[in-house]
């Protein structure tokens, strides 16, 4: 390999730049690491285009959640507590949880 931002693009549509640059520095990541342990490139090529890919695809998620929480006046949710949307039951300091 390795890849760049550019070539990043022919195997995920739609990326930004910032996310073509995250996406090839996690792709040769993973390549290097999967060669590291003893794996060949028809294995490890694959292997890291499908943990770039995923790992873009799960850093849009956690925009797309902090954006979403942002609309809807809970923003300082996202300081407060790792996971808004969880309930334990208890009562202390669930104003993250019912609203502005």
């Amino acid at each position: 390999m390795p890849w760049t931002p550019a070539e990043a693009k022919t195997h995920k549509k739609d990326l930004t730049g910032a996310e073509a640059k995250t996406w090839a520095k996690i792709a040769n990541s993973a390549y290097d690491r999967c060669v590291s342990d003893g794996g060949d490139d028809a294995k490890c090529a694959p292997k890291a285009i499908r943990i770039a890919n995923s790992a873009v695809n799960k850093q849009r998620d956690s925009k797309m959640d902090r954006e979403m929480l942002q609309q809807a006046g809970l923003g300082a949710c996202l300081a407060a507590e790792p996971d808004p949307t969880f309930d334990d039951g208890e009562n202390d300091d669930d104003a993250c949880l019912s609203g502005p």
